[in-house]
């Protein structure tokens, strides 16, 4: 299990950027010591995250997932 915390550094309509702290558990969150969290928001349910550091790049879209559906 990886947990993975982070701090505002910049945000804006377009872009937000968060520091990531040290990380709990797992060799993916291992891999994005001293990284940041890139998220550009696509819709109000829908955003891109980069998660990016000097060991591993990876992205993925997240949508909010409504109940019932």
């Amino acid at each position: 299990m990886c947990v993975l915390r982070a701090h505002l550094v910049h945000g804006d309509p377009h872009t937000s950027r968060y520091a990531i702290e040290t990380p709990q558990g797992g060799r993916f969150c291992d891999e994005l010591v001293g990284g940041e969290i890139v998220i550009h928001p696509h819709s109000p349910n829908d955003v891109m995250a980069e998660f990016r550091s000097a060991r591993m790049d990876w992205s993925g879209e997240f949508r909010r997932h409504a109940p019932g559906r």
